[in-house]
């Protein structure tokens, strides 16, 4: 379910898919060109710089606008009429996404993205204006009106962004919750986090296996990178005691350790060790690139602890240790070995590159082929000729 047209945004992702297959030399210019006159009523996507830019804009229009427009109406005298102009300029903001959206054809311009993302905004400062009147529960509050709209706005703008935002959400309203319930919520917050994580990347794993869902496979994709994040960073040693003694008042003593030390070192040393093997089996790059990060992340959670070598002379060997990694790896993978080459994947998205490589063959093939010497009419039969029929 999406607000776009959902042909017209197939039709984008058809044209970008050729121009990237053409650009790579595995179609020809009459099949791109053939395809790509099929799909003219599509979506046209900016330039990120553009986009960027244009966003920057939209965005200072809506305010000063709004302000002006505030300003004249004396909308900012009083609390009650506060509230009401800001549900008014949230209605407008998303009338103007609606139109532009379906009758300007916008898509990822920039214009789109900043009406989309002010209109969130305003929204969610409407619904604190209006019910958040908690000071104690204000931030959970906040989080669980603020939520659903994010998740909402995901799916139907098949936005990336607001992706990544609700699931960092749902860790903070875990993370919340988790601290409503006193000490004992305290101190299982690693392991509900760690638990919650675990849930949602196995939940979108199922969701991005589904091809009907391929135009939000991204959106997933970049979820799913939240949730391999969250599992680690709260299993990492150095998280899990700076943030335990902040949040229970406590401070480790020279000599003391945290409750389940060992079980939390071995975190930080294997998860990211079981992503890099999980990355190769499984051919993922969000698995392989987080899992590299995080070795040098739980390098440095040891390094802080536990002062083997001198500073200079750890990062001196370190990068000398990655240097000879790096070069031995490229030489090994110089040939496919385990299904993995040193030549970078020139493309990803491997539901949608089925969809489009079904479209390449029907456009490529569909051409009626041509006609033989109509002085031997062959026809008849039910698979096109040799005399199968009554009248050989």
């Amino acid at each position: 379910m999406t607000l776009y047209n959902k042909q017209r945004l197939i039709n984008l992702l058809i044209y970008e898919q050729v121009k990237k297959w053409f650009g790579n030399d595995w179609i020809t210019a009459d099949q791109a060109a053939h395809i790509m006159s099929a799909r003219i009523n599509a979506y046209k996507r900016a330039h990120v710089l553009y986009r960027i830019g244009i966003f920057i804009l939209t965005s200072i229009i809506i305010f000063s606008t709004g302000g002006l427009a505030g300003l004249i109406s004396g909308s900012f005298d009083g609390e009650t009429s506060l509230r009401f102009y800001l549900l008014i300029c949230t209605g407008v903001v998303f009338f103007l996404l609606q139109f532009f959206i379906r009758e300007k054809g916008h898509f990822k311009t920039g214009v789109d993205d900043a009406l989309l993302y002010n209109g969130l905004m305003l929204l969610v400062a409407v619904i604190q204006l209006f019910f958040n009147h908690a000071d104690d529960d204000f931030m959970l509050f906040f989080v669980c009106s603020s939520l659903p709209f994010f998740i909402l706005a995901a799916i139907l703008f098949v936005d990336r962004l607001l992706a990544v935002l609700a699931m960092a959400g749902i860790a903070a309203l875990v993370f919340l919750v988790a601290l409503k319930t006193g000490d004992i919520g305290k101190l299982l917050l690693p392991f509900l986090l760690m638990a919650t994580a675990a849930v949602f990347f196995f939940l979108l794993r199922g969701m991005i296996k589904n091809n009907k869902l391929f135009l939000w496979h991204d959106c997933m994709h970049h979820a799913q990178l939240v949730s391999l994040i969250l599992f680690y960073v709260a299993g990492n040693y150095y998280v899990v005691r700076e943030a335990g003694a902040m949040l229970m008042g406590i401070s480790v003593m020279p000599g003391e350790d945290i409750p389940f030390a060992y079980f939390f070192y071995l975190l930080t040393a294997v998860i990211p060790l079981f992503y890099i093997y999980a990355g190769i089996k499984t051919k993922s790059y969000s698995l392989l690139n987080t899992g590299l990060l995080f070795i040098a992340l739980s390098i440095l959670t040891f390094r802080y602890y536990y002062h083997v070598l001198e500073i200079e002379v750890a990062m001196i060997a370190g990068g000398a240790l990655l240097m000879a990694l790096s070069f031995f790896s490229l030489r090994y993978f110089k040939t496919v070995r385990f299904g993995i080459t040193e030549e970078r994947d020139r493309e990803k998205n491997n539901s949608f590159n089925l969809a489009a490589e079904a479209l390449v063959i029907a456009q490529t093939f569909s051409k009626a082929p041509a006609q033989a010497d109509k002085g031997t009419p062959f026809g008849g039969g039910e698979f096109g000729g040799g005399g199968a029929g009554s009248n050989y």
